[in-house]
């Protein structure tokens, strides 16, 4: 159920006690749901005080954790060849260029609220929630907006790599996201040879 009060958007659930403590549990065992986010800024309307106990788990967002997310997040920029981004601007890949579009999108959303060590919330709301955060790229909800709207493909990839570079230069090194760093500059060279 959900709706407003006072202009504030409002979300009512229930979770048994199981079921939340598993939830918990799975965050901090790397799991990415928007959980944490309900859970940490979750007012009770009626607790025993269990809430509360969540809360003060989830006070603290481990380095390791974001360590592991954002090198999750990046996984998937590299591993072949940058050139094969050329085969999402075909003509008649609409499916396949917005898919990736959408999987690229959601994976700067999760390094970015790793690499602020805050707990990433539903993609709703993206350009309020990602204002109060401090390491990000310029214009993030915007530039994510201008990507999936862009009708010219091959635009629409070069504004999300883009963002994914500027994303990845923000993070610290690991495997992944040195990988990246470099797939990602090669990508942007390809697609503007245009």
């Amino acid at each position: 159920m959900s709706g407003y009060r006072d202009g504030v958007p409002i979300e009512l659930i229930w979770w048994s006690r199981a079921h939340a403590e598993a939830a918990v549990d799975a965050i901090f065992a790397g799991d990415a749901s928007a959980s944490a986010d309900a859970l940490a800024n979750g007012i009770a309307l009626r607790t025993s005080g269990l809430l509360a106990q969540w809360q003060e788990r989830l006070r603290h967002y481990p380095d390791e954790l974001a360590a592991a997310r954002i090198e999750e997040a990046a996984l998937t920029w590299g591993g072949f060849a940058p050139a094969g981004l050329l085969t999402l601007i075909r003509p008649g890949e609409r499916l396949a260029l917005v898919e990736r579009l959408v999987d690229d999108a959601s994976r700067v959303v999760r390094i970015v609220f790793a690499l602020n060590r805050v707990w990433q919330p539903t993609q709703k709301r993206l350009a309020d929630r990602a204002a109060t955060l401090t390491h990000k790229p310029e214009r993030l909800a915007e530039r994510i907006e201008e990507a999936l709207t862009e009708p010219d493909p091959r635009r629409a990839v070069i504004v999300m790599t883009a963002l994914q570079a500027e994303t990845a230069a923000l993070a610290p090194d690991g495997p992944n996201i040195v990988r990246a760093r470099k797939w990602l500059s090669d990508a942007l060279k390809i697609l503007a040879q245009g």
